[in-house]
Formats: C-alpha cells, sequence, structure tokens
C-alpha cells in the first residue's frame, strides 16, 4: 500500500502520512494551518529519506486511524557541511 506524506505549512519539521493523496484523512491543524503534500512512499527506503523510520509501524496506524504523525528532524544545512569529512 502506497502512503502519501503530507508537511505541516507552519512547523515545517511535522510530517504525517496517510493512505489518501487528497489528505482528507489527516488530521485539522489549528491557526489556518494546512497539510502540505511531499511524497509517496512506497517502501521503507524512500520512508527513511524523509525520516521516517519505522515504515510497517506507520502503515499499521494508518490502517488503524487514517494517519501517522512524526516530527522529522534534521541538521541545519551549514552544519551538515561544517561536520562532513
Amino acid at each position: 500500500m502506497p502512503m502519501f506524506l503530507f508537511r505541516n505549512s507552519d512547523a515545517t519539521i511535522e510530517f504525517a502520512v496517510t493512505d489518501t493523496k487528497a489528505g482528507t484523512r489527516l488530521p485539522h491543524l489549528p491557526g489556518g494551518a494546512r497539510w502540505l503534500f511531499q511524497a509517496e512512499l512506497k517502501n521503507s527506503t524512500q520512508a527513511a529519506i524523509y525520516g521516517l523510520m519505522n515504515y510497517d509501524q506507520a502503515k499499521a496506524a494508518v490502517a488503524r486511524k487514517g494517519y501517522a504523525e512524526y516530527i522529522g528532524f534534521r541538521l541545519p544545512k551549514a552544519l551538515e557541511e561544517a561536520i562532513a569529512p
């Protein structure tokens, strides 16, 4: 089952996945924020690229309640470049 990844328009590290590309099953966001489509995820490798490390657990949550949310932590690009070998 492919899952569709969305990003919160106000909190750019907040993500959600669902089984509909329209995002109709995603939770409501406060303050006029909205879910922005990011990518289609077909397997765990694609999910890991976006920081979703447990693809199977996310699929189970989507089947159970319609969506799964997670926080995607990444280092700022300048810091990544500074510590790169």
